[in-house]
């Protein structure tokens, strides 16, 4: 996929921004970048925070820059460090593990069933169709067992999700 930029800054332009791509969700599918109006950080990320941030929100952006809030010499001011780092923060993909749904054992050579809840904390997916591997740690802490899972990461999308797989158990009785 390409990497989209566009000659336009956020939040005032982000609205041309999805009509030059488009379509909506042109996000889902090729990152994007987003730069904020150069030496606005100040008003931006504070009188005018809430249209920032639904701005930000509905842009999905990948990464933030080349101009951004830091290079502004503002005292903090309206919140406008904690501001400047939730931006940072939204920016790009942040996968949290939220629970994992194990049975307490299973037999050698068997399959074993797991679920696996998350949350990606980001504002983006994945773009790069990445292997995604189940393993299984022994109690030296070294992999046993492993093997790719039929799961694409592109398609864990801002938000909760959840994984439902099978792992062979191709190994000797222990504690894993």
């Amino acid at each position: 996929p390409w990497m989209g930029y566009r000659d336009g800054q956020f939040p005032d332009s982000f609205g041309r921004t999805k009509e030059f791509l488009g379509a909506p969700d042109f996000w889902k599918k090729q990152p994007l970048g987003a730069q904020m109006i150069s030496e606005a950080a100040g008003r931006l990320l504070s009188t005018e925070w809430e249209k920032t941030k639904t701005a930000f929100e509905e842009l999905h952006p990948t990464y933030i820059g080349p101009y951004n809030p830091s290079m502004d010499d503002i005292t903090d001011q309206d919140g406008y460090k904690a501001r400047s780092e939730w931006l940072v923060r939204r920016s790009g993909y942040e996968f949290a593990l939220k629970s994992a749904l194990l049975p307490l054992s299973c037999a050698p050579n068997s399959d074993l069933t797991f679920t696996v809840e998350a949350t990606n904390q980001g504002l983006a997916p994945f773009y790069y169709p990445w292997e995604v591997q189940g393993a299984l740690i022994n109690s030296s802490g070294e992999v046993a067992a492993s093997e790719a899972l039929p799961v694409d990461i592109r398609s864990w999308l801002p938000g909760p999700f959840k994984i439902s797989s099978k792992l062979k158990a191709k190994v000797s009785p222990g504690v894993y």
